[in-house]
């Protein structure tokens, strides 16, 4: 059934150096705002679930005391979340001539066939406004949400090297030290943005407050919502939601606001103090334009049995404070998932924080997903562990699985037998086996049951090896000798 969609109210925005007032569904994708309503078609359309990146925008808008600008994908911007804000297409990019992004990519023959060039171009001015180094690394992880249909990868790469070879690296770098208005003058002076950009991301609005109706439907990102819905009923935009934002520490927990998004988690200081390896983790969790929309509660509440961040929330025993009105509950994660696709959440219940105990002095975050491309892929069979090792002994240990369940699944069993005698290689091979009848996987496209249970064996195997790698070759030896018996 297709939702009939709702009007709001005249919502002002800027696009490139335009102000624009208009009346508009708020789950009007900006894709479709900018080629058919004002037409800007260098935003070109693509797949339409974010997987291309053929559409991406700048998008700014004001948090706090600043502007902030992410490469996002207009494909699943809906036109609700803009007003008061400011998107930078590919022509606003180029309205004084070719860009220095431009010129590097065309010299390296990154050119072809053309489709894919304006995004490229966006997420490379993306990643010279908001990265803290100069680095080709960090360019390439930047282009992680864009596909190449002409495989034009060899010369993007050296479009990008030549790219971070036209300044000096601490100049760039200082600029950044000294805030985004720094760093977008910066690059106005070498011509990578147009001069109008900083007064005018300086001039930009308070994001109006959401306004809230019976029956709403809660939106964080949308960035899962808009691939099964192509309009949304009467959206509560929770990125507007004060409550929802922010991470702090509480007492013997670290509380993450519901509509904070995948990036803001990875990026946390004070989250790469505690969890460190969690930052290399969220790589592969989704995209760059992704991470910058996903929230964490959407993330949770959309329950998919192979969701990756549900998986590591689950290995850190994180809990849930759910909202309704003035009521408030808390509830573990692991009974927050109930059934295919079902969550413990009752009509107009948020999540509205995320609360992530502290963790021991010593332990250590492992994630294994196993997929056919590394970004932005639904996992066959991901996992996710919490274990401290002290003199041989697993002293903690906290292992959740995906694509082998209905639901996001804690390894219970498998958790409690690692408590129970040292470490060893009979050890690692049980727990693999105990993982292995705690599940209850299908045949899909992603791989046959019999595939998905030995797989996850396998990677409860291999994250105990990398805790302990001593055991490698005192467990390979324990293999020969049973096939030698």
């Amino acid at each position: 059934m297709i939702e009939a969609p709702v009007k709001m109210g005249i919502s002002t925005f800027w696009v490139n150096q335009r102000r624009v007032s208009l009346s508009l569904s708020p789950s009007q994708r900006v894709v479709d705002l900018l080629r058919r309503d004002l037409s800007l078609v260098g935003t070109k359309e693509g797949c339409r679930e974010g997987d291309c990146g053929a559409c991406l925008i700048l998008w700014g808008r004001r948090e706090g005391a600043q502007t902030l600008y992410r490469s996002v994908n207009s494909c699943l911007l809906p036109a609700g979340e803009i007003d008061g804000s400011h998107i930078l297409t590919i022509e606003g990019l180029s309205t004084e001539g070719t860009t220095p992004v431009q010129k590097a990519l065309e010299e390296a023959g990154v050119v072809q066939c053309g489709f894919c060039s304006p995004g490229f171009v966006v997420a490379l001015t993306g990643f010279l406004l908001n990265s803290p180094r100069l680095d080709s690394s960090l360019a390439r992880e930047a282009l992680g949400g864009n596909l190449c249909r002409c495989t034009g990868y060899a010369s993007l790469g050296r479009g990008i090297e030549a790219l971070c070879s036209l300044w000096e690296k601490g100049e760039f770098e200082e600029s950044g030290r000294r805030g985004l208005l720094a760093r977008m003058e910066w690059l106005v002076a070498r011509k990578v943005l147009p001069p109008w950009v900083p007064s005018l991301a300086q001039a930009l609005p308070d994001p109006p407050p959401p306004s809230h109706r019976r029956g709403a439907l809660p939106v964080g990102g949308a960035t899962d919502l808009l691939v099964q819905r192509e309009t949304l009923s009467s959206p509560l935009f929770l990125s507007r939601k004060p409550s929802l934002q922010g991470i702090r520490r509480s007492g013997e927990f670290l509380s993450l606001g519901g509509g904070v998004n995948l990036e803001e988690f990875r990026l946390s200081p004070l989250v790469a103090d505690h969890f460190p390896e969690l930052s290399t983790a969220l790589l592969s969790v989704a995209s760059p334009p992704i991470r910058a929309r996903a929230t964490l509660a959407g993330n949770l509440v959309n329950a998919s049995p192979i969701g990756d961040l549900s998986l590591i929330l689950l290995s850190l025993g994180s809990s849930l404070r759910l909202v309704k009105g003035n009521s408030r509950r808390t509830l573990p994660l692991e009974r927050f998932f109930l059934a295919y696709r079902k969550v413990d959440l009752l009509p107009g219940e948020l999540v509205e924080r995320i609360l992530i105990p502290l963790p021991t002095e010593g332990s250590r975050l492992f994630f294994e997903k196993v997929s056919r491309r590394e970004r932005l892929d639904i996992a066959s069979v991901n996992l996710s562990a919490l274990l401290l090792l002290k003199e041989g002994h697993l002293e903690e240990a906290r292992l959740a699985a995906g694509g082998v369940a209905p639901v996001p699944l804690l390894l219970s069993k498998t958790s409690a037998l690692l408590l129970s005698s040292p470490l060893s290689p009979g050890l690692i091979r049980e727990a693999g086996e105990t993982a292995k009848g705690e599940v209850t996987p299908i045949d899909d496209v992603r791989g046959s049951a019999l595939y998905k249970t030995h797989l996850l064996g396998r990677l409860v195997a291999g994250v105990l090896l990398r805790l302990a790698p001593e055991q490698a070759p005192l467990l390979e030896n324990l293999v020969l000798e049973e096939k030698g018996g």
